[in-house]
């Protein structure tokens, strides 16, 4: 059996030379085919708001311009009641900028009035819009209604962070559901 040696200067050399040839190869092969790397593609909408609390409740009111009335499950503070709990009125205000999801599909119209249709991948795929990596599906604003269950995502932009302020915005809202009874 005959052993081989390479000094570890030649090796490191070849190694340099055909990591080169490789990286080379790959910049030529993503060119030719046109795979786009994440320096190309267009900057998408982030929202200005950091995420500061989650808030689920029960929509009570919601107006055109933008105030929405929120029952919210608020803890007791005292030490006598620990666990305890009180429902409470919160008023937010919804930005703008403010992403409206739905947790609920909308029903599909079927032939057969027994048995309701099912969605395709790709009209779910649809229905998620432009953005499948947020929750649920794509709703609007004129969604809202009384006698929703709500989680709104509160948020302040970088700079009320750093000033400690308290004035939240709703980021976004996602509709969980119905109150049954209304």
């Amino acid at each position: 059996m005959t052993r081989f040696t390479v000094p570890i200067a030649e090796f490191t050399l070849m190694n340099r030379h055909r990591s080169m040839r490789l990286l080379a190869l790959i910049t030529f092969a993503t060119l030719a085919v046109g795979i786009t790397t994440a320096a190309d593609k267009p900057e998408s909408k982030k929202s200005p708001y950091v995420t500061v609390q989650a808030v689920k409740g029960t929509l009570e009111k919601f107006d055109k311009t933008g105030k929405m009335t929120v029952k919210v499950e608020v803890p007791m503070p005292t030490a006598q009641n620990r666990g305890a709990k009180k429902m409470e009125q919160m008023v937010f205000d919804m930005e703008p900028s403010s992403t409206v999801r739905t947790m609920i599909l909308p029903p599909k119209e079927s032939d057969n009035p027994k048995k309701p249709a099912r969605y395709t991948a790709a009209e779910l795929k649809k229905l998620k819009g432009p953005n499948p990596k947020l929750p649920g599906y794509e709703a609007k604003a004129e969604d809202l209604h009384g006698g929703l269950i709500v989680q709104l995502e509160l948020g302040l932009t970088k700079e009320e962070v750093k000033e400690k302020s308290t004035m939240f915005k709703v980021k976004s809202v996602i509709i969980l559901g119905e109150v049954m009874g209304k």
